[in-house]
């Protein structure tokens, strides 16, 4: 009877060191990833979702890809107006070539094959044959994930403040 009551306690201190410690390994508390500087974990997320994103531009899923923007941007654009907005340029391939992470902003090193089929813009009407490019893009940690910023190049400003 002893020993069963032994056997019981001594499950119980086990579950209760492993569930009251909840983010812990050993009493050591772990860090979350938004604080982590750069971790190889950090670093592969980045790269996995960076590609990820490509892959959906290459696809012409917008909707979708609109989903890995900051969510600075999607508090202020629907997806509707992105798809709008982004829907000019088809994009025929693209690959992650090289990914830096210095605390919670990542710069992704991407090279994209692209096109503009003939449109017209304000009476003119232009078309870019296919072109391939490299170019950096920044991509921020916010609270749990990666997220892409939106950036306009033109204005040399982005939605996120930091």
């Amino acid at each position: 009877m002893k020993e069963k009551i032994t056997n019981a306690c001594l499950v119980g201190l086990i579950l209760l060191l492993i569930y009251g410690c909840e983010s812990t390994t050993f009493g050591v508390k772990r860090k979350s990833l938004a604080e982590d500087p750069g971790s190889p974990e950090k670093i592969s997320i980045l790269r996995d979702r960076a590609s990820q994103y490509w892959a959906l531009m290459v696809k012409r899923d917008l909707k979708e890809a609109y989903k890995y923007y900051d969510p600075f941007l999607r508090s202020k654009m629907s997806p509707e107006a992105f798809v709008e907005k982004h829907s000019a340029v088809h994009y025929q391939e693209a690959s992650v070539v090289d990914v830096k992470v210095e605390g919670n902003i990542g710069t992704v090193k991407v090279k994209v094959k692209y096109m503009v089929p003939k449109v017209k813009v304000r009476q003119r009407e232009f078309e870019v044959p296919p072109t391939t490019t490299e170019f950096e893009e920044r991509w921020l940690f916010i609270y749990d994930n990666w997220y892409k910023e939106y950036y306009l190049k033109y204005f040399e400003a982005g939605i996120a403040y930091y």
